[in-house]
């Protein structure tokens, strides 16, 4: 477009003949730039006040997410603390049931053993009843055919018994069946099995594995009984007639046979002591 001016003056595109000059107004740029910044400024003091409020805010939030937190691990601690105090309360609660069913258990069983005592124990005397002795005098007999030992059979027959009861009265006849029993519990070992299995009858079962003398043991028996006669005062002579069978785990009997055998034995024994009683003195 200036070549339309210039070219009759010799002026070619591209040539470079001289400069133009220009002037701008710079103010109002000035004033725009002024105000961009003061906008940016201000942007940046809303955007950072809203960002400290913003942490303020979020400070804050977390203070009271802690502050749950700490009311929330409290109740728990609680909690546990009072779960703990159940569970203490709890243990020793059954300690304590456990205790008592334990104390009722031996009491009943105590209860059992002393039934099952006084099942087999004769209430007057304290030596094994019928029952008791047949118990274990069976028991016995197994085992002594087991192991090849014999066995020695004692039935005994109180004399004159009923005449201290008619004369004298059943307490003094009682007094003097204890006292022929405190005899036989100190003449016989603890192995021994000795019963009262009637009102003035006693049966005695020797263990042993040698052959027993039967007619020694009746003899010291006898001398034991007459021991007492000389010492105790009483106004009754204690006096016993005796029988005896043996068993023999070669030639094995049943309890039942030993003791008609012993039994048979003892009668004959009682009526030689009838007989001697009743002999006019000479």
């Amino acid at each position: 477009a200036c070549l339309k001016c210039h070219a009759i003056q010799g002026y070619k595109v591209g040539d470079i003949m001289g400069g133009v000059g220009a002037s701008i107004p710079m103010e109002p740029i000035r004033e725009i730039k002024k105000y961009e910044i003061q906008y940016i400024i201000f942007f940046h003091m809303i955007i950072w006040i809203l960002g400290l409020i913003g942490m303020t805010l979020a400070t804050k939030k977390i203070k009271e997410d802690i502050s749950s937190i700490s009311v929330a691990e409290k109740r728990l601690q609680k909690s546990h603390e009072n779960l703990e105090l159940k569970i203490e309360k709890r243990t020793a609660d059954l300690v304590s049931i456990n205790q008592y069913l334990e104390k009722e258990i031996a009491e009943r069983k105590n209860i059992e053993e002393k039934l099952k005592t006084l099942s087999t124990t004769d209430d007057l005397t304290g030596l094994y009843n019928r029952r008791g002795f047949f118990n274990l005098a069976n028991q016995q007999m197994h085992i002594a055919e087991r192991s090849q030992k014999g066995l020695t059979l004692f039935y005994m027959d109180m004399n004159d018994l009923k005449e201290i009861n008619d004369k004298q009265g059943h307490n003094i006849g009682d007094m003097a069946i204890i006292d022929f029993s405190d005899i036989l519990k100190k003449y016989f070992r603890k192995a021994d099995i000795v019963a009262r299995v009637g009102g003035d009858e006693f049966i005695s079962l020797l263990i042993d594995g040698a052959q027993t003398n039967q007619k020694i043991i009746i003899s010291n028996l006898w001398e034991k009984i007459d021991v007492f006669n000389e010492k105790s005062g009483r106004s009754y002579r204690l006096s016993v007639s005796v029988g005896t069978s043996r068993y023999d785990p070669d030639a094995p009997v049943s309890l039942d046979e030993l003791i008609s055998e012993a039994d048979t034995m003892m009668y004959v024994e009682k009526n030689k002591f009838k007989e001697n009683k009743n002999k006019p003195e000479s």
